[in-house]
């Protein structure tokens, strides 16, 4: 499947949960017309969840962080490990249900992730800045208050521009050679941000 392919199933009315699911799941195709197929509006949010249990890691990490819907967002925070409770942490259409769940998490990584999240207040990350049991979002809180890239987070936006050659990000190349999916670590925020004469490209963080 090509992107001319997935965008005409993606502007179908009705297309069927069996063509989103394949938009969803094929590597190479522009982020945003997997997105649409995350949320199109013939997929009910009960549909959207059995997609995910049913799909492979990929597939999930794709509607977890592509998902603007609350109810799914809830169900995974609710019922996910801690590895896909971090996903809906950092996921920045994230309420403050999620945001209260999140900071009494007890798992770490969960923790973290969500100090990068619009819900939050300046005072709540300053608290566990400062309170945190865990040095690990203890500094990630700094990260969040202090540096540029926290800051971007924090406005909701995930995408970042990323040297072909920065060693600071791990990227993973499709098995089509097509997309590069830049996958941002904590440790990296405190990078220097870009040259604007380098040669940089847009990409997503998942």
């Amino acid at each position: 499947m090509d992107d001319e392919e997935a965008w005409f199933r993606v502007g179908l009315p009705d297309p069927g949960l069996r063509l989103l699911a394949e938009v969803i799941a094929t590597s190479g195709l522009d982020p945003e017309v997997r997105d649409l197929a995350v949320d199109h509006e013939s997929i009910s949010d009960e549909e959207l969840i059995e997609l995910m249990h049913a799909g492979d890691e990929i597939t999930f990490t794709r509607c977890i962080t592509s998902t603007t819907r609350l109810p799914v967002l809830h169900y995974w925070m609710l019922n996910g490990n801690p590895e896909q409770r971090s996903s809906v942490a950092f996921n920045p259409a994230g309420d403050s249900t999620i945001a209260l769940l999140a900071l009494s998490d007890p798992d770490d990584d969960v923790r973290a992730h969500i100090m990068f999240s619009p819900a939050l207040t300046d005072e709540q990350v300053q608290w566990h800045a400062t309170n945190d049991p865990s040095s690990e979002v203890r500094e990630t809180a700094q990260v969040a208050l202090e540096s540029d890239m926290g800051q971007y987070l924090r406005t909701g936006k995930r995408r970042v521009l990323i040297a072909d050659d920065d060693e600071d990000y791990e990227e993973d190349e499709d098995d089509e050679g097509g997309e590069a999916l830049a996958v941002i670590r904590r440790a990296d925020l405190e990078v220097e941000e870009p040259e604007p004469d380098n040669d940089w490209r847009q990409d997503r963080l998942f």
